[in-house]
């Protein structure tokens, strides 16, 4: 271009490139936004012929298209939360994983799929915003999404297996699609659906 660029102004953009490419913790990704801010960040390196190129604009513009694109996709979801959940003593609500009752190391979840089993990946979530240990799985609610299954088979130990029965559907919020959970039930028993939060299972 023949002109020197200020890097703490050419830093901007690139953080905001960041953004587009990775997304905002819990919000799909605008691609559209992805793509023209891709056209900006080219003629920003290139130049037009014989005009300058105005970094800054270039960067504002940018972010007006991300925060554009993030409010518009606000509650929107590509795919279900993960079923999370919680297993605590039906008597004195303590937790039955911190105590030692159960290990999560022997848990899964399965279903069958034309009379073979599936196991799911069950996994322990490193920083549960509660005071009990959480696990989950991100395979189950599609699993029921898609119709494969709504029953589910929890192995706690070697001797011991609940049942699961999970309905989760697809829904419109506005001008976008969301997967709420429809119906849970452990062992027969519903269980409350509160958006966000995981799934007390009592022994």
């Amino acid at each position: 271009m023949g002109k020197l660029v200020n890097m703490a102004v050419a830093g901007i953009p690139g953080r905001i490139a960041n953004l587009v490419a990775a997304g905002m913790p819990g919000k799909p990704v605008n691609i559209i936004a992805a793509g023209i801010f891709g056209k900006l960040v080219k003629i920003a390196a290139t130049g037009m012929p014989g005009k300058p190129v105005n970094i800054i604009a270039a960067g504002l513009l940018a972010a007006m298209l991300v925060t554009t694109a993030c409010s518009k996709d606000e509650g929107c979801s590509v795919h279900p939360d993960p079923f999370r959940f919680n297993i605590i003593d039906a008597g004195t609500r303590a937790d039955l994983l911190a105590t030692g009752v159960y290990n999560a190391g022997d848990m899964g979840i399965y279903y069958f799929l034309d009379d073979e089993r599936q196991d799911l990946i069950v996994s322990q979530e490193p920083n549960p915003p509660g005071d009990y240990i959480e696990l989950f799985s991100a395979q189950l609610p599609m699993i029921s999404l898609t119709g494969r299954s709504d029953t589910f088979f929890l192995t706690l130990n070697a001797n011991e297996t609940d049942t699961l029965f999970v309905v989760v559907e697809k829904r419109e919020r506005g001008d976008c699609d969301y997967h709420p959970y429809i119906t849970v039930k452990h062992n027969g028993k519903d269980l409350p659906v509160a958006e966000g939060e995981a799934f007390v299972l009592e022994k």
